[in-house]
């Protein structure tokens, strides 16, 4: 009886079940794995491949198809899915959000650009989905530089994490998750930031697979706005306003991913 009206009550450990363990990390998981740690954890998860080669070789091999389709759908952070294994039974997502980082050398890098300029099963967005992508630009000048890590910078950017991690994960199925919006200011210049972007991708003088590549930051720059307000503002009130200083961040964010 104390069993049962333990489990009525959600007491993972009175009734010997293991408790959610709380992630940030992935690093080395197959995709149903990965779609069991996001139940647990829905704020999301980052994936870090320390040579993202191997990652991107193994899902692109034919028997991965399924892999590749997860991790296209898992971009947004807004879809559902559901896997249906013998091994696992069926396994609903109810919010697949997952973020991938890592280093690349160039010369493959740039062997993954060139299937989606081909076109063909490459050119299905994986690649432009790498939104923050940057090339390394080797400085001719060199010199010594030994000098103590900067410990207050850590220490802000550990408390700002820390802070973030502790703010409440909205309930994936709801209907009203809390969102903020730009404030008038911040909303005009977004507006014109916008306008001039679509007449370019409306012009005919981009490569298609660069069209794909830009339209993406319609999203991009808004969510680098709201990542910016978020670790900059301790206080911050959600659902609330956005000012114009992140998002003047987020453009030129902007204009320097462009150059790459």
């Amino acid at each position: 009886t104390a069993d049962v009206d333990a489990m009525f009550k959600g007491d993972a450990e009175s009734v010997g079940l293991a408790p959610a363990r709380e992630r940030y990390l992935v690093y080395d998981t197959s995709v149903e794995k990965l779609g069991e740690i996001q139940n647990e954890n829905p704020q999301g998860i980052l994936l870090f491949r320390d040579e993202l080669y191997g990652f991107l070789k193994t899902i692109n091999r034919e028997d991965k198809t399924n892999d590749r389709a997860f991790y296209l759908e898992a971009w947004s952070g807004l879809g559902r899915y559901t896997y249906d294994r013998i091994g696992r039974g069926t396994i609903d997502i109810e919010s697949v959000c997952v973020s991938i980082l890592g280093g690349i050398q160039p010369g493959r890098y740039a062997s993954l650009i060139r299937g989606a300029v081909r076109g063909g099963a490459d050119d299905d967005g994986l690649s432009q989905r790498f939104q923050l992508a940057v090339y390394p630009d080797l400085n001719r000048e060199w010199k010594i530089v030994d000098r103590w890590p900067d410990k207050e910078a850590k220490d802000v950017a550990y408390q700002c994490l820390t802070r973030l991690a502790a703010m409440p994960v909205p309930d994936p199925g709801a209907d009203n998750i809390p969102a903020m919006r730009f404030d008038d200011e911040a909303q005009s210049l977004f507006y014109e930031w916008w306008s001039d972007l679509e007449h370019e991708l409306r012009g005919g003088e981009l490569h298609p697979a660069m069209e794909a590549h830009l339209v993406k930051y319609r999203s991009l720059i808004p969510s680098l706005a709201l990542i910016c307000h978020l670790c900059e503002t301790p206080d911050v009130d959600i659902p609330g306003l956005i000012p114009i200083e992140p998002l003047a961040r987020a453009l030129a964010w902007y204009e320097y991913l462009r150059s790459h």
